[in-house]
């Protein structure tokens, strides 16, 4: 009796700079390997090319794609501060793509470089490594970059109940704007969010003090002092 046996081909590419440009999707790292074990991707993104204007609206997306055999699944993840996946597979495939969060085309003389590879093993990283940005008064701008929202802790000082509501963009919101986060500050008491999982911000984040708790109504005597955790 003759008996074969199939062994999978091991390709790998652990990763590199790619540059991504106007609508156009590269693969960025891949693997196939022989076993599954621990992998983590990491990616991060930084623009070279583009009208100041536009980039603001600018995220890069990756996708990951990732199992043993015919058996995958895949998920996609926003570029906000640094990417970081843990994974176990014996096939991993990343891919990437600039996407306009208004949902029109991007402009082909964006260019954006990304550092996207793929890890053995999972770096043990249980502390989030978060910075924190601090501030006070009725609004702030937390930062002019996208970034990822681990937590937000304060303190309303001021004589009247108010709501804290966190905005995605660099400029400031108008009145009637709808918040990304947002949580009520009692009069004279501490206030926190603290989603689920961190929240993605695109192209910064602002806080404002709002008398209405759905849409934004300025309060432009509150007092409150605002700490902002945000992972890298």
């Amino acid at each position: 009796m003759n008996a074969s046996q199939t062994h999978r081909q091991q390709d790998v590419n652990f990763g590199d700079r790619t540059k991504l440009s106007g609508a156009g999707q590269k693969t960025l790292a891949w693997i196939t390997l022989a076993e599954s074990g621990p992998f983590t991707v990491y990616a991060d993104v930084r623009f070279t090319a583009g009208s100041a204007a536009v980039l603001p609206f600018l995220v890069p997306v990756v996708t990951i794609e990732w199992g043993a055999g015919t058996a995958t699944m895949s998920a996609e993840y926003r570029i906000a501060g640094r990417l970081r996946v843990p994974l176990a597979a014996s096939a991993i495939r990343v891919e990437g793509r600039l996407v306009d969060v208004r949902g029109g085309a991007v402009p082909p003389d964006v260019v954006a470089e990304v550092a996207a590879f793929i890890a053995r093993g999972i770096d043990g990283e249980t502390l989030l490594n978060a910075r924190t940005v601090v501030q006070s008064g009725a609004e702030g701008s937390v930062s002019t970059e996208s970034e990822r929202v681990l937590a937000v802790d304060g303190f309303n000082a001021g004589p009247g109940a108010v709501w804290l509501m966190l905005f995605e963009g660099a400029t400031a919101p108008s009145g009637g704007a709808s918040p990304r986060m947002a949580t009520p500050a009692p009069a004279g008491a501490p206030f926190r969010i603290r989603p689920s999982s961190p929240r993605e911000f695109v192209g910064g984040v602002r806080w404002a003090a709002s008398a209405s708790p759905l849409t934004l109504t300025p309060v432009p005597g509150a007092s409150l002092y605002v700490e902002t955790e945000l992972l890298p």
